[in-house]
């Protein structure tokens, strides 16, 4: 890819992820037998418009720059035929770690990418079968709270989406961070305990 057309299209990107992107953490609960219930955090960019050129075009320059992406539609026409589709693409944790540092410089959205690749430290050296401490759940429970913050008016919604998203109530979801947060200094972490 020739320089023009690496500026041109990080540039065209930039402003994309600034008007119809949505930095996220998307926290999923499971059941181990070993471990019992742990959470996984996802950091996420999603890209909605209900102009599919516009996500396509995205998504090439992503693949161009081999970002792994997945695209798909929420069929918002099916409830209510005055509504458009909506096309999502969505750049998960790998992906993230190309892109952040290459758009970083050149958006509006720079603390949203700040607290997204803070995350990402924390779940670089993570193993299936290596939990998180109670204190970096605390932590990333309180980058997740600011990247909420920076929503603005939407942050509650966003945050019962969430919930929504994970398939628990948000009660139980506030409940189970609470709950870490009190027998932070109590419980010992699996590993430990080998």
């Amino acid at each position: 890819m020739n320089k023009h057309i690496y500026e041109v299209d990080t540039g065209w990107l930039c402003g994309i992820i600034d008007g119809e992107g949505n930095f996220t953490i998307r926290i999923h609960f499971h059941e181990t037998k070993s471990l019992g219930k742990r959470a996984r955090f996802g950091p996420q960019l999603v890209i909605c418009n209900s102009d599919l050129n516009i996500i396509e075009k995205a998504e090439r320059i992503l693949n161009a720059f081999e970002i792994k992406n997945r695209k798909y539609v929420v069929r918002r026409s099916l409830k209510n035929p005055n509504h458009q589709d909506l096309w999502h693409l969505i750049i998960m944790s790998t992906g993230l770690r190309i892109l952040i540092p290459m758009v970083m410089p050149f958006i509006e959205k720079r603390r949203e990418a700040e607290l997204l690749m803070q995350v990402l430290d924390y779940s670089k050296s993570r193993g299936s079968s290596n939990p998180y401490t109670n204190e970096e759940l605390i932590k990333i429970d309180e980058l997740r709270k600011e990247l909420i913050s920076l929503h603005g008016n939407s942050a509650k919604k966003l945050s019962k989406n969430m919930a929504q998203e994970c398939n628990i109530p948000k009660e139980e979801l506030d409940k189970y961070i609470k709950k870490q947060r009190e027998n932070s200094s109590n419980m010992v972490n699996y590993r430990y305990n080998k």
